[in-house]
């Protein structure tokens, strides 16, 4: 792993994603990549430009977007085009 070394200073890489409900963007959210290998999230609701984070990190990529997964959809689950298109689920 790699290691920053100034007091105060920290690497990570961060990857973006779309929570997508169809066809319109709802959320985005980041995993952020820390040089101690652990991980973060953070995310916004495109519609009400809230922005949250668990505020947690993670050990494991797939547990961390599972989990801010989860929390998207709680958040906008209640929104007219999700549930609109809800009834055209299969």
């Amino acid at each position: 792993m790699f290691k920053s070394t100034l007091k105060g200073s920290v690497c990570h890489e961060v990857k973006t994603y779309r929570y997508v409900t169809a066809g319109k963007t709802m959320a985005e959210f980041e995993l952020l990549m820390f040089e101690n290998g652990q991980i973060g999230t953070q995310g916004k609701i495109i519609k009400t430009e809230e922005g949250f984070s668990p505020a947690r990190v993670y050990e494991d990529v797939d547990k961390a977007v599972q989990e801010i997964i989860d929390v998207i959809e709680e958040k906008i689950k209640d929104d007219d085009w999700v549930k609109s298109t809800e009834q055209y689920s299969v």
